[in-house]
């Protein structure tokens, strides 16, 4: 059998074939390719979200902060609760709504909350408004 001189053997070599270099290459290839694919569905992972918020309303910081989640590429906004603050969980709820409602996403679902303050009920912040003025904080 001659001997091929195209891919001569010296002390140090090994006899590499070009099927072997194929091989190698598509090996290669195909390594890139599994990690370009895995990076790409890890960074479109999106994190879930419940936002528990006292929405006070129309454009105030606790609006603020919950379309901040919802134009998010980075989070999945699963939900918002609302709760007494510094207005009754009624009206929080109504902001909270309409909000969704400009912004395109009525697919968020609202869930009120506590309605009552844990030291607080409503008439007793009623009767200390009429005493002393307004409470800025109807929560705790």
């Amino acid at each position: 059998m001659p001997e091929d001189t195209r891919f001569p053997i010296t002390k140090h070599s090994r006899i590499t074939k070009p099927t072997e270099i194929a091989m190698r290459h598509r090996l290669h290839v195909v390594l890139v390719v599994l990690f370009l694919v895995l990076t790409s569905v890890l960074q479109a992972q999106k994190i879930k979200v419940i936002v528990d918020q006292d929405a006070r309303g129309p454009a105030t910081t606790d609006m603020q902060s919950i379309l901040v989640f919802l134009q998010s590429d980075k989070f999945d906004v699963l939900g918002i609760t609302t709760v007494s603050g510094d207005q009754w969980v009624k009206e929080e709820t109504q902001h909270t709504l309409r909000l969704l409602e400009i912004v395109g996403r009525t697919d968020v679902p609202v869930i009120e909350g506590a309605e009552f303050p844990v030291l607080n009920s409503k008439e007793e912040s009623e009767r200390w408004e009429a005493m002393y003025g307004k409470l800025r904080y109807k929560g705790c």
